[in-house]
């Protein structure tokens, strides 16, 4: 039998917990030097230009993400079906030929 979790913030040690500028900050640092990236982006402007833009939306990636994870039958975790489809509503792959490069490359 499977067993189900919820997750509910105000019973959970984050009830008092609220994001702030300087608390999404400190995230994206943490986030940043944890990142992968540097492993495939070897020029260094482009790293800095994804940088630049991931920083410049962070906060939406983050409620993206808490999106995900919530609906996520396997929480605390985002499956992979999952993540294409939420990879779809958002539009970030373009075309059949990109998807098919996704799958066969991830």
């Amino acid at each position: 039998m499977k067993e189900i979790r919820y997750f509910v913030k105000q019973s959970s040690v984050f009830a008092k917990w609220e994001d702030s500028a300087s608390t999404v900050k400190a995230c994206w640092e943490v986030d940043k030097k944890l990142m992968k990236l540097r492993k495939f982006i070897k020029s260094e402007s482009d790293l800095a230009s994804t940088f630049e833009m991931l920083e410049l939306h962070y906060n939406r990636l983050k409620l993206q993400f808490r999106t995900m994870i919530g609906q996520s039958n396997s929480y605390p975790s985002v499956d992979f079906m999952a993540f294409g489809h939420y990879c779809d509503q958002w539009k970030i792959i373009e075309s059949a030929s990109d998807k098919t490069q996704y799958t066969l490359t991830h």
